[in-house]
């Protein structure tokens, strides 16, 4: 993205893979924390995710990844998470987190960035690894309705330069979409996430909701009730999926979760809009 999501997700993969792409970007998906590629994975993220007061700091997103043979089983839910990296003559210019809930046939991708000072990642990296997640998503007997993913809002607390790279990060998603044969939306209404979790310093984000559905288009006008399930599925399992049930803070997080999403069951409309 270029975009950041507060998710805290494991890294769990498969198998290794790469797919030759003609325009000579390659996705590789990563399947053990001594991979050769975490490290600059890490190092563009910190480029992209410096703020620690919205996003993960590096040492977070590193144990993300270390846990990749953790049991699921253990917060009764089963996640599927991927890594992929983008690559071009060998170097990584790209990275995506995305994390998809069997149970819910939805998943959101947490974090992807571009390396901008790559000509061919500027061109096609986004594309590619939007396309590679999808045929994923859509492969092996998975079954995925909805891909969420959260943006930066453009709004007026933030510099006329801000507000253009948050409005192109929009374009960029749908146009990935659109690479593939589908539509991304923006959910119109005031969309927040919650803390990314309970560390001193963290804070709510006003965020720009987007969904892509794999399940046909969406109407202009979504009914309250199918928004208030993507929001309880984002709040309640993707940020949810934080702390361990044996963990300190599990009790204290999910109470901050059901108090944010109690509000949005008490001010949403009839209707939202999609565009």
């Amino acid at each position: 993205m270029t975009t950041a999501v507060s998710l805290a997700c494991s890294a769990v993969v498969a198998h290794l893979r790469e797919e030759n792409i003609p325009d000579l970007i390659s996705v590789k998906k990563i399947i053990s924390p001594d991979d050769e590629d975490i490290t600059r994975i890490i190092e563009l993220y910190v480029e992209l995710f410096s703020d620690e007061s919205l996003n993960y700091s590096s040492e977070d997103i590193i144990g993300m990844i270390q846990r990749h043979s953790h049991d699921h089983e253990s917060k009764n839910l089963r996640v599927e998470d991927f890594v992929l990296v983008a690559k071009y003559n060998g170097a990584v210019v790209g990275f995506l987190f995305c994390h998809f809930f069997l149970q819910h046939k939805k998943a959101i991708i947490s974090y992807y960035g571009i390396d901008k000072g790559v000509l061919e990642a500027r061109r096609s990296a986004a594309n590619v690894l939007l396309k590679s997640i999808r045929t994923m998503l859509c492969s092996n007997g998975r079954k995925c309705d909805y891909l969420f993913f959260e943006v930066e809002r453009p709004g007026i607390g933030s510099s006329k330069e801000e507000n253009v790279k948050r409005k192109a990060r929009i374009s960029v998603f749908k146009q990935g979409a659109l690479a593939f044969g589908l539509k991304a939306y923006c959910l119109r209404f005031d969309y927040t996430s919650p803390r990314i979790t309970l560390s001193a310093g963290t804070e709510e984000t006003p965020l720009t909701l987007m969904v892509i559905s794999f399940v046909g288009g969406l109407k202009e006008l979504l009914p309250r009730a199918l928004v208030i399930e993507f929001l309880r599925f984002i709040y309640l399992e993707c940020y949810g999926d934080i702390y361990e049930t044996s963990d300190f803070s599990y009790s204290a997080y999910q109470i901050h979760l059901r108090e944010k999403l109690s509000e949005y069951e008490e001010i949403l409309p009839d209707e939202i809009e999609v565009v």
